[in-house]
């Protein structure tokens, strides 16, 4: 995230109609963690499960969370695969059925070559991109 780059607290609370906010999914990190946080509403929820920026949030201080009555949790998809009764199994054929059955369909956002498969990482790294990539090996 540059220093240019809309504050992420004002963003969030204006698009929840000038409130604070219940929930955030946050899959960045950085910076975007930091100013999350700052939305979340009393007894808000932050659900931390990535960090595509690359960068390390703040550490988050345990009196802040008691003094704002907000929860902070980090999730590790691999830690998913060992929930009992085969959660990430029946979720992934629930979401195939809806797939081939036409209800969930992908949202493209380009094909590259294979030879171009760097621009295709720049390209998703810097934001510039809507939809999923993919890349053609015929090219």
């Amino acid at each position: 995230m540059d220093s240019a780059a809309p504050d992420m607290t004002e963003a969030i609370v204006a698009a929840n109609g000038g409130r604070r906010v219940d929930a955030v999914l946050d899959m960045a990190g950085g910076r975007v963690t930091d100013e999350s946080i700052r939305a979340l509403a009393p007894f808000g929820r932050l659900a931390f499960y990535g960090m595509a920026s690359r960068a390390e949030p703040t550490p988050v201080q345990p009196t802040n969370l008691m003094r704002f009555s907000t929860t902070v949790a980090g999730m590790w998809l691999p830690h998913a695969w060992t929930l009992p009764g085969d959660v990430v199994g029946q979720a992934m054929a629930e979401l195939f059925a809806m797939v081939a059955d036409g209800r969930l369909r992908p949202v493209l956002g380009g094909t590259y070559p294979l030879s171009e498969a760097r621009r295709a990482h720049e390209d998703l790294r810097s934001r510039g991109t809507v939809g999923k990539l993919t890349l053609d090996p015929s090219r």
